[in-house]
């Protein structure tokens, strides 16, 4: 798929033909576990960025995972898990696969998770790969993604804001009365932006389980506060 212009088609049309070989879906277990490596390796996230973006990698890993999400099992019946919830125990490691059998329904509880810290990890990459797919495989992944990742991806989100905040109070409290300023901040909100954003009486605080960044502007009696509601399908 990265050396060939092959479409989602095309692939869906390959694992539907070629998934009672037991090669095959063993082939698609060991690319799995490969990413699952990676993605649990801990590299820092410009440097995973970089190495899937310059061998752009990104692409077939979401199309052979949503292969096995959609493709029908061998037997005929359709695709197990794209319309319904699959709940967190239902996930399967490898050695889990590797008990059960790599059928496709073990290969998609398997690449589940993955597929979610993928997501996590590369949110605006999965999405320009979610756009150029066909509406139906559209409609199809929305749905899978909104019940069963989109929580975990925006908790992750919300998170992040929160711990930018308490990094950068943290090494505004660091930096307090010396005369040298620390390094630059990583994070998304350094000392520098909290103390400008704390000089103009804005506050920002997340609510993970309301899917919600709150700003607050105050001055003098007056409050203003603006809620933004992440939709349910991030």
């Amino acid at each position: 798929s990265t050396k060939r212009a092959t479409g989602l088609q095309y692939l869906l049309e390959c694992f539907v033909a070629h998934q009672r070989s037991s090669w095959c879906r063993l082939a698609t277990l060991s690319y799995e576990v490969a990413w699952s490596t990676v993605v649990s390796v801990g590299f820092s996230p410009e440097v995973l960025v970089n190495w899937v973006r310059q061998g752009s990698r990104l692409g077939p890993f979401l199309d052979l995972v949503t292969v096995t999400l959609l493709a029908p099992t061998s037997e005929g019946r359709a695709a197990p898990l794209m319309g319904s919830e699959v709940p967190r125990k239902a996930y399967f490691t490898a050695q889990q696969v590797a008990l059960h059998g790599t059928t496709m329904e073990a290969l998609g509880r398997f690449g589940v998770p993955l597929l979610g810290a993928v997501m996590a990890l590369f949110p605006s990459m999965v999405r320009s790969w979610w756009s150029d797919q066909h509406r139906t495989v559209r409609g199809a992944f929305e749905g899978f993604c909104r019940h069963n990742l989109c929580a975990g991806v925006i908790e992750t989100e919300l998170q992040a804001i929160e711990l930018n905040l308490v990094q950068a109070r943290a090494q505004e409290a660091s930096t307090e009365g010396s005369a040298e300023a620390s390094s630059p901040s990583s994070s998304i909100i350094d000392a520098e932006s909290l103390k400008f954003l704390t000089h103009e009486n804005i506050t920002i605080h997340a609510i993970p389980e309301a899917r919600q960044v709150v700003v607050t502007y105050s001055k003098d009696d007056a409050t203003v506060a603006v809620r933004l509601r992440i939709p349910a399908n991030y």
